[in-house]
């Protein structure tokens, strides 16, 4: 190792691949959460996909009948007023 570390060719070769690696996984890290941010804004402009209406109501009935406030039922499920009335 010390022969690679006197050679200031070899030394600036590791060099430049550590940083490339580095790039590497900078890229890697950023495009993972743009996934990610993606995903969960599609999720919720979707409902969070099936069985989450039907959760929603379950528990905006629950919350009806311990007399939560009707615009604290709607904030928390995102159901409307109508709709929690309708339960």
């Amino acid at each position: 190792m010390e022969s690679i570390m006197a050679n200031p060719d070899q030394r600036q070769l590791i060099w430049d691949r550590h940083l490339a690696l580095m790039d590497y996984n900078s890229e890697l890290i950023s495009a993972r959460q743009e996934g990610l941010e993606e995903g969960l804004e599609k999720g919720l402009e979707e409902g969070f996909g099936k069985g989450h209406d039907s959760a929603n109501r379950k528990n905006a009935k629950a919350m009806k009948e311990k007399h939560y406030p009707v615009e604290d039922i709607s904030e928390i499920t995102g159901l409307s007023g109508d709709e929690i009335a309708a339960l």
